[in-house]
């Protein structure tokens, strides 16, 4: 499964100027995991348990196939069983172990059937919902609540329930993957509780590593880019009903016509290779 897997991944990345900083990335990833014997029959993460939400498409289902590539047992949490289902029967049939739990971990029951198939030595918080792009004084307080739930409520509620047996053992890693619009908050136009949901979750992951420096335990914010997922899709094909949606939509649509939408698969690899570092508190980009 491992060799397949870089294969697909470096047959994802095309020459344009942003996917081919994503391949020089994967490219010093694969050298890494050489030096540090990845290639070997015992995987990195042998005898961990990784849980990753949002694990059914894009970029948390790359996560969850390359963790399972190197050797973690895999809890796929999403809302469609479906998807869930076809992604861990086929890492079964590579050797991994996989579990699901079909959760909406916006609602207080989903957050806890999720945090139930605890506990795990990594969490990658990576479910998100990018609500309705539209002007904000047309934003009503339940569509904030229900965007806030997912973006920002439930990475803090999965981490303070995960994270304790992670303090135990004194080893751990928590990644919430946040998006270059907490740094750039004018770049989605009509995406106000979005940007303000990211920037939000960015703040409390720096502020908790801060917390918990030193104990072995480590929460680190992870911008994979502009990718070419289902949530690109819908902004590209928002209806053109707002002048103040139209012109995020347009950005994006440019964007993937210059082919400048990364692949899901390199920014995984990225992502994959930082875990096992011991930095705490930082803001992993493709090439920071």
């Amino acid at each position: 499964m491992r060799n397949s897997w870089r294969e697909s991944i470096r047959g994802t990345v095309e020459e344009s100027p942003s996917r081919i900083a994503c391949e020089l990335a994967v490219l010093q990833v694969s050298l890494g995991k050489r030096r540090s014997g990845w290639e070997s029959e015992v995987g990195v993460y042998d005898g961990r348990r990784a849980l990753v939400t949002g694990a059914g498409r894009g970029l948390g289902r790359s996560i969850v196939q390359q963790l399972a590539a190197a050797g973690a047992a895999v809890v796929l949490v999403a809302r469609t069983e479906s998807e869930l289902s076809e992604l861990a029967e086929l890492i079964r049939e590579n050797g991994g172990s996989a579990s699901i739990a079909v959760a909406d971990i916006g609602s207080a029951i989903g957050l806890e059937a999720a945090a139930e198939a605890g506990p795990v030595d990594i969490l990658i918080n990576n479910a998100a919902s990018l609500g309705t792009l539209k002007p904000t004084t047309e934003l009503a307080r339940e569509e904030w609540e229900a965007l806030l739930a997912v973006n920002l409520l439930a990475p803090i509620g999965l981490t303070a329930r995960l994270i304790p047996a992670m303090l135990d053992q004194r080893w751990g890693r928590v990644v919430n993957v946040s998006a270059g619009i907490a740094a750039h908050p004018d770049a989605m136009i009509g995406g106000n509780a979005y940007a303000a949901s990211k920037a939000a979750l960015e703040a409390h992951t720096i502020n908790l590593a801060a917390e918990i420096a030193s104990t072995g335990v480590t929460v680190n914010v992870f911008r994979p880019g502009m990718l070419d997922t289902s949530m690109q899709a819908r902004i590209r094909d928002a209806a053109r009903r707002q002048t103040v949606v139209d012109a995020t939509a347009e950005h994006y649509r440019a964007a993937h016509e210059a082919g400048e939408l990364g692949s899901a698969d390199a920014a995984a690899t990225v992502l994959i290779r930082r875990l096992e570092s011991d930095d705490q508190g930082q803001i992993w980009t493709l090439s920071s």
